[in-house]
């Protein structure tokens, strides 16, 4: 079989595609030191708030035509309007924030 193997997916010779995510969620567990398990959880911590949004949002960049809104918010338990708001938190704090851009935008930046 040929497989052609792109940046976190797979596409095989049928032409139906594997979305690989893990490997954005363990960087992003590496880079914020949040395991994945505690991105899955209902807390509003504001390390494991920005770690899901970083995750969520990383996912919706690289993935956006491959998975769905509720696909990327069910792999943290919760909602397609969780992903958006994550989305939209990731960007203004990336333009707003200076203290999270200088932590967060070489990190999202050296992922590409």
């Amino acid at each position: 079989m040929n497989y052609w193997i792109f940046v976190g997916l797979t596409k095989m010779q049928t032409d139906s595609i594997k979305v690989d995510w893990k490997p954005i969620v363990e960087w992003v567990e590496k880079e914020t030191g949040v395991p994945y398990f505690l991105m899955q959880t209902s807390s509003r911590k504001r390390e494991f708030v920005e770690a899901r949004q970083i995750a969520m949002s990383l996912l919706f960049k690289y993935f956006k035509h491959k998975m769905s809104l509720s696909e990327i918010g069910r792999k943290f338990n919760r909602d397609h309007a969780t992903v958006i708001h994550s989305i939209k938190c990731v960007n203004n704090l990336i333009e707003l924030d200076k203290e999270f851009r200088e932590r967060y935008k070489p990190l999202i930046t050296k992922l590409i």
